[in-house]
């Protein structure tokens, strides 16, 4: 796929028009508004706003990754100063670089993730499922015991 040459004028055009719908739309007006100050049709409108926000979600994912690097090199560096004194035995730096595996883990998403399940107040059922009624009910309880406290 060949990229498209965005420095020629229509395309650069093309790009003010997409941030001033961004701008616009963050003023709270309506697409309809939108489209004729802009001179482009409402679908076009849209359109604009969606390519507009996609570019700032690329922008911002590319700046959340940089920024992974960036911690996960720190790691690297703690682990590295840490090492000579988990290798001597000092409990406290054993202590310390678990923290630091703890938090590489956290960051790259490697622990499953602990299920909650929400429960009744005896946390014996859940309430997933439960008929409104049923819900409604429950909270009467709640509501009854926090009254009597």
């Amino acid at each position: 796929m060949t990229k498209r040459n965005t420095t020629r004028p229509d395309a650069v055009r093309a790009s003010i028009r997409r941030w001033e719908v961004l701008r616009l739309r963050l003023e709270g007006l309506s697409f309809r508004k939108i489209a004729d100050k802009v001179g482009v049709d409402t679908a076009q409108a849209w359109h604009d706003l969606q390519a507009v926000l996609s570019e700032l979600k690329e922008a911002a994912r590319e700046d959340a990754e940089a920024v992974l690097a960036v911690e996960l090199m720190r790691l690297d560096e703690l682990t590295e100063r840490c090492w000579p004194l988990v290798e001597s035995g000092d409990m406290k730096a054993v202590d310390r670089l678990l923290r630091i595996m703890e938090r590489r883990a956290k960051l790259l998403g490697l622990d499953a993730p602990t299920k909650i399940a929400p429960t009744d107040p005896t946390g014996e059922s859940e309430y997933a499922g439960l008929p409104d009624e049923k819900l409604l009910e429950l909270a009467g309880k709640v509501l009854a015991a926090k009254q009597e406290t």
